[in-house]
């Protein structure tokens, strides 16, 4: 998708295939105001050419902007989905080496690079870089600004609020579901609601022998904290509405808790359904950009990955159709978007969600592999025998449709 052309091509082929739409990724170019891009010379050499090579394809063209004349064009659904709710980056100087790391992180947004007390913090005030506290106003009102960012300037109709973090790309994951979210504003609205001092109450303490997941007063705090969440889709939906009443906002949705690799407040969809705040909801979703294998073993009480705290698809209708907005609809995928779930669907769900590994890069590698196949020249570009560079490229192509669990037709 190199050009508009080609940005069209791809969405007919889409089209032409049965999708009636596209979620297109966000990315900085987006939301460009509100990021700093850190010092590309600190990269890995590797890292550093993919993001240049998604620069240069940035300044050939406006890919958000051809996307949506495509879309209008033909009469396809473009849905932007903005992964950043819980994925802001870090400065240059964090990060630690592991496998599957990418340090320094390519960007920051210029809120938290300038106000690092609104990142997340645990009881010592260690910082759980790329997740931000909503406690803060200023937090939401950065976030938002994204949003109406993107709608004024490119005309998008349709935003998926996507509560996915790369933050195990950057450093270890929380080692305690309940690890973090002690920032003073929290800090203060506990003490105010209820006389207590998370920072010094032992009940708050996940290190200590006697530390109660279902303490009522850990709950009241899960609460509070998602009440910030809350907030945010709240002001979310004012800010589009006054760029365009008729912009739809869809939210993800793991379960009851956010979950993995976030933390266990409270996910109210049930509040976000009464007051109208989405369009629809996205279920089931994990927000682990990179899988913590350990997870289950942290606490959480929503863990989709291994159907805990999660909410079914009957539930969430059901709940739909007897609240004031029976209008809100449930987008219910038939598995992970990076895999391809074989039939039958999951009970409930209603379509399939399918990434860029299926649609845009296996099914486009194994055509560009056929047309080498047919060009002479291209196998000669290669420098490799006809016969053996098809069988290399035969056995990588059949080893990643076995390690996906594909069939291509």
């Amino acid at each position: 998708m190199d050009s508009p052309e080609a940005m069209e091509n791809m969405l007919r082929f889409w089209q032409q295939r049965g999708y009636a739409g596209v979620f297109l990724r966000s990315d900085l170019q987006q939301f460009a105001p509100f990021v700093r891009r850190n010092p590309r010379e600190l990269m890995n050499p590797a890292l550093a050419l993919m993001w240049r090579y998604i620069d240069v394809q940035a300044e050939h063209y406006d890919y958000v902007s051809a996307a949506q004349a495509a879309a209008d064009k033909i009469g396809f659904e473009l849905w932007v989905y903005h992964p950043h709710i819980y994925s802001d980056g870090a400065p240059e100087d964090v990060g630690v080496p592991g496998v599957g790391r990418m340090i320094p992180w390519s960007y920051v947004t210029k809120l938290l690079f300038e106000r690092p007390d609104i990142v997340s913090t645990d009881r010592r005030g260690n910082k759980y870089w790329m997740v931000p506290e909503y406690a803060y106003p200023e937090a939401r009102r950065a976030k938002v600004g994204e949003f109406v960012h993107m709608a004024t300037k490119y005309g998008v109709k349709r935003f998926i609020a996507n509560m996915r973090s790369e933050v195990n790309q950057l450093i270890e994951p929380a080692d305690r579901a309940d690890r973090f979210g002690f920032n003073r504003p929290v800090v203060d609205e506990m003490q105010r609601l209820y006389g207590v001092d998370i920072l010094t109450d032992p009940r708050f303490d996940v290190d200590s022998p006697t530390f109660d997941s279902s303490d009522p007063y850990v709950e009241k705090w899960r609460d509070l904290r998602g009440s910030y969440l809350t907030q945010l889709y709240r002001e979310l939906r004012q800010g589009l509405r006054a760029v365009d009443p008729q912009i739809k906002i869809g939210i993800t949705l793991a379960g009851e808790h956010i979950g993995p690799p976030l933390g266990n407040w409270r996910t109210d969809w049930r509040t976000w359904v009464d007051e109208g705040l989405v369009d629809y909801l996205i279920s089931p979703v994990f927000f682990e950009a990179t899988l913590d294998r350990d997870a289950p073993k942290k606490g959480y009480l929503t863990n989709a990955l291994a159907s805990v705290g999660t909410v079914s698809h009957e539930a969430l209708r059901a709940y739909i159709q007897t609240s004031r907005h029976p209008e809100i609809e449930v987008i219910a995928t038939g598995g992970p978007p990076y895999f391809f779930t074989p039939p039958p669907l999951p009970a409930g769900a209603d379509g399939r969600q399918c990434d860029v590994w299926l649609g845009s890069y296996h099914l486009a590698w194994f055509q560009r592999w056929q047309q080498w196949m047919r060009d002479p020249e291209g196998v000669r570009s290669h420098q490799i025998p006809g016969a053996e560079f098809r069988r290399c490229f035969s056995r990588r192509v059949r080893r990643e449709i076995r390690w996906l669990g594909l069939a291509l037709v």
